[in-house]
């Protein structure tokens, strides 16, 4: 399945919010958004809308607007091997009790990028 996330500001708000948009591939049944709308978990990222788009070439994406998370396991990790340093064990077991939880509640494919905190 292909994915991109980009960030944008609610007109009507002001908040700002996380869209995940994903190819609508007719080979494979997308559950994704099923899943977030059954999903009420704090450690899990809220459907706050969805609507569908089309490309000039008929392909057909799902648009997921969700609450934005400023940070991601990706960025934290990087930072400390940028830094070449290793995370202190306290974040460590911060982290992985969040997503511990989190896959409790959806068992949702999770790819690092997506993991936010």
């Amino acid at each position: 399945m292909v994915s991109a996330w980009m960030q944008a500001k609610c007109i009507e708000t002001g908040e700002t919010v996380a869209i995940k948009k994903v190819l609508q591939d007719k080979r494979y049944k997308n559950r994704e958004l099923q899943i977030m709308r059954s999903i009420d978990h704090c450690n899990v990222i809220s459907l706050k809308h969805c609507f569908f788009s089309t490309t000039s070439r008929d392909e057909l994406f799902l648009n997921l607007v969700m609450e934005f998370v400023p940070e991601s396991l990706y960025r934290v990790l990087k930072h400390y091997k940028d830094m070449k340093q290793r995370m202190p064990l306290i974040y460590v077991k911060l982290y992985m009790y969040q997503v511990g939880r989190g896959r409790i509640a959806c068992y949702l494919d999770m790819h690092v990028l997506e993991v936010v905190f």
